[in-house]
This record gives C-alpha cells, sequence and structure tokens, in this order.
C-alpha cells in the first residue's frame, strides 16, 4: 500500500456568477484541492464484534427490574414506614390527624 492510498482527497469546485451594472455575467470557476489523512482508529486496534455474554446480560436485565420494582413501590413502602410508626407512636399519630384534618378544613 502506498502512502497516497491511505489519504482522502476532496475536489471542490465553486461557480460564483458575478453580474456587472451593463447586465452582463462573469463566470469564474475556482477549483480547490485538498489532501487529507484520516485515521480513525488503526487497523491492529480494532477488536472483532462478539455477541454479549448471556450472564453479563441477564445481570444487567435483573439490576434493571430491581431498580424499576424499588422506584415503583417506593410510595407504598413511605406509607407503610408511617403505619409502622403510627402503631408505636399513638398519640403522636393523632396530633398528626389533627393537625391535616385542621389543614383541610381551613382551605
Amino acid at each position: 500500500m502506498t502512502e497516497n492510498d491511505d489519504k482522502e482527497h476532496i475536489k471542490v469546485s465553486l461557480r460564483p456568477f458575478i453580474q456587472f451594472r451593463n447586465g452582463a455575467l462573469l463566470d469564474i470557476e475556482h477549483q480547490l484541492n485538498f489532501t487529507f489523512n484520516c485515521t480513525f482508529l488503526p487497523e491492529h486496534c480494532k477488536l472483532p464484534a462478539s455477541p454479549p455474554d448471556p450472564s453479563v446480560t441477564a445481570s444487567i436485565v435483573f439490576i434493571y427490574g430491581i431498580l424499576l420494582v424499588v422506584i415503583c413501590l417506593e410510595t407504598y413502602a413511605q406509607r407503610l414506614c408511617r403505619k409502622i410508626s403510627a402503631m408505636f407512636y399513638r398519640s403522636r399519630e393523632e396530633e398528626r390527624i389533627s393537625f391535616l384534618f385542621d389543614q383541610i378544613v381551613k382551605n
């Protein structure tokens, strides 16, 4: 492979038209040539593609499933915590209920 084989060539051709006051058009042609070497990843660094490991895929799906369940059931867990604390602290729960009732009646 020669040095010119791995270089990219771009040729840009511009044809602007210039109009003079007397109405005549002048056609000018510009050609610009660009040569650049664009190597993003060398051939010796590329790895062949392989399918994902089934155990890793199953682990990731399991973790996402647990996260989804935790997010969806968070509200019910907070309600359960309030119910458990209300069983141990009945007077505080009665104060909370009366406060909430007063707030509802005010508005």
